[in-house]
């Protein structure tokens, strides 16, 4: 991605604009125009673009590796699996006819649609992501990265968090405290 040209306009409580994304997002499909919202003040919209781009790369790597690994686990949570049964296995939705194997065997990426990025100051380093997806139409997906690391993967609202930083932080301490719990039951199984 070499240039980004987003014409910021003030909404009701942050500031938003789109730019086009003709063909997705790498590997992850996306509208033709991805809104970026943001809840700083005029004259930083350059400096929160450019460091955009900057790590446009990395955030790519990073949202794309954690969707291949967690899939499972995020269609799991949602409970969209249960919808199918043997009266009704398919299910209409917006990414089309879906069915109990379509949803267990295909690329993730098939089954979602980069619709928003939420940037903040460069010196924040966190942005956030917003996906439409098949598992979970209503909320979406949305996914926050924190100094370079995905910190919280839940519907589309946590990503619009990041228009104010101190949610990010309070995300993060979260994210901290479930690692440390983890840490702590693994060594509890070991004995």
């Amino acid at each position: 991605m070499d240039a980004l040209t987003v014409n910021f306009e003030q909404q009701d409580f942050y500031r938003s604009g789109r730019a086009k994304f003709a063909n997705g997002w790498h590997q992850i499909p996306s509208d033709p125009e991805v809104l970026f919202a943001t809840g700083q003040p005029e004259g930083t919209d350059q400096a929160m673009l450019d460091a955009f781009l900057a790590k446009e790369g990395l955030y790519y790597q990073l949202v794309s590796e954690y969707l291949k690994e967690h899939y499972p686990a995020l269609l799991e949570r949602s409970e969209f699996l249960d919808v199918f049964d043997e009266e009704d296995p398919v299910y209409p939705s917006d990414f089309g006819e879906l069915t109990e194997e379509i949803m267990l065997k295909s690329d993730v990426f098939s089954l979602i649609r980069l619709t928003s990025i939420i940037v903040l100051p460069p010196e924040n380093n966190a942005i956030g992501f917003c996906f439409e997806c098949a598992w979970d139409e209503e909320h979406g997906l949305g996914i926050v990265i924190y100094n370079d690391e995905v910190i919280w993967c839940d519907g589309e609202q946590q990503a619009y968090a990041c228009l104010n930083f101190s949610e990010v932080l309070d995300l993060d301490r979260m994210y901290r405290a479930d690692l440390i719990e983890q840490e702590k039951e693994r060594e509890a199984a070991r004995g």
